[in-house]
């Protein structure tokens, strides 16, 4: 872990969502998302500084309840089409952070724990200062889907990929959503979170669930009694 220098986490929570209401603050084991989040950063104990940027009231409030900081984000970094970079952006500029580790954990992760925030960086190299980004093992390969081109359709890299085994065809993952490791000053300069050379984290299908409905919820809930 590199405790050397400024490891800043930002929790992204929105006050709103289309498919849940009030989603950050639904809970999992009796402890809701956002809480599950702060409470896996500060037990890391990789983090100097953990940041909630929030538009919502409530959610502040709650985030407060757990020690975190809050950075309230205006109207327009919250909306249906804003992007979680410039959320993350606009809090390391608002708390003056510009140097160390920016680590972008979003609460739809409940699963993600501390020991999963661990593991991560000890994969993050200060030197070359690529991203470190969780991810797990694709569901449905990439190759074996269709791209919609001018009224046609093709494979993205060959028609045979449809075809083929999937053991015959590249190790394909996915990105989970569970954390972005990033050195604060290219972060804030490319306003990306996979900065070369990426290094994946691979937590197991599990512990990358992500929150998106009630039936994700529910999952959640059942597969914590299984595992604590």
């Amino acid at each position: 872990m590199r405790l050397n220098f400024m490891n800043t986490a930002i929790i992204t929570a929105r006050a709103n969502s289309k498919g849940i209401p009030r989603k950050n603050l639904q809970t999992v084991g009796g402890i809701s998302l956002l809480a599950h989040t702060i409470l896996a950063a500060q037990q890391s104990g990789v983090f100097q500084r953990i940041i909630v940027s929030t538009d919502g009231e409530e959610l502040a409030q709650h985030a407060l309840q757990y020690q975190a900081e809050v950075i309230i984000r205006p109207d327009e970094l919250a909306s249906d089409n804003a992007r979680s970079i410039d959320a993350v952006c606009h809090a390391l500029q608002q708390a003056d952070i510009q140097t160390g580790t920016a680590t972008l954990l979003q609460p739809t992760s409940p699963l993600r724990r501390a020991h999963h925030i661990q593991a991560a960086f000890q994969l993050y190299d200060p030197v070359a200062k690529g991203s470190v980004v969780s991810a797990c093992i694709a569901e449905h390969h990439p190759y074996k889907i269709l791209l919609a081109e001018n009224g046609s359709y093709r494979a993205v890299r060959q028609t045979d990929d449809l075809e083929s085994p999937r053991q015959a065809l590249p190790d394909a993952y996915r990105p989970n959503g569970a954390i972005y490791i990033n050195d604060t000053a290219k972060l804030l300069q490319y306003r990306r979170f996979f900065l070369d050379p990426v290094q994946l984290y691979l937590m197991n299908e599990t512990d990358s669930l992500d929150i998106d409905n009630a039936a994700d919820l529910e999952r959640a809930n059942h597969l914590l009694k299984q595992i604590t």
